[in-house]
């Protein structure tokens, strides 16, 4: 773990993860779909965002516990994301606000 300042906390970070990029086409999405669509058939929609983000979440999981990181059953665990929502926000904000949260 190292620790770095932001703001006037420090944070501990992992030092044995990697960062990376990873593209999926439409086809990929597709394949994404119809396997959680054959495993349960009952389901009415899944979004391309819901198969993106369980897709990398099951990632994580087994890249973990390849690592021979331990996380108990009932322990929680988080799974994190930036997004920018300014346009559906009501009242409308400027694409120039930023917020410090």
């Amino acid at each position: 773990m190292r620790l770095l300042q932001v703001g006037s906390s420090y944070l501990e970070f992992p030092t044995n993860k990697v960062r990376a990029t990873y593209v999926l086409q439409n086809n990929d999405i597709h394949t994404l779909k119809n396997l959680a669509l054959a495993r349960e058939p009952g389901l009415v929609h899944l979004s391309s965002f819901t198969v993106t983000t369980g897709y990398v979440w099951a990632c994580l999981v087994k890249s973990a516990a390849e690592a021979g990181e331990e996380v108990d059953d009932d322990e929680p665990e988080y799974f994190g994301f930036a997004v920018d929502a300014r346009h559906r926000l009501e009242p409308p904000v400027p694409a120039t606000y930023i917020t410090a949260l």
